[in-house]
């Protein structure tokens, strides 16, 4: 999705990459750093992680999707915002 930061591993979930400054200052050679995100998007139907399905690149606001075929289930919340898991609609559990 253009504009969006965001990467996914079935270890790591959800996760941006960025360059290690310090670490190119120490050694001279290039590094990312790996930072994982907090913020988790449940389906409370199915206990399954929502993907993220679209990214709106000016507001930040990421729409997550169940992964079951015939749940309608979705979500738009801040892809950045504050460690969370959330559970659709209705339904918040801080970390």
């Amino acid at each position: 999705m253009d504009g969006c930061q965001h990467h996914y591993s079935p270890g790591c979930g959800y996760f941006t990459l960025e360059p290690n400054v310090e670490h190119q200052k120490a050694t001279g050679s290039a590094a990312l750093r790996m930072s994982r995100s907090a913020t988790q998007v449940i389906c409370y139907q199915h206990k399954y992680s929502m993907f993220l399905a679209a990214f709106d690149p000016n507001t930040g606001a990421g729409n997550f999707r169940c992964p079951e075929k015939d749940c309608a289930q979705t979500m738009t919340i801040q892809v950045d915002g504050p460690p969370a898991y959330w559970l659709g609609d209705g339904y918040f559990k801080s970390a």
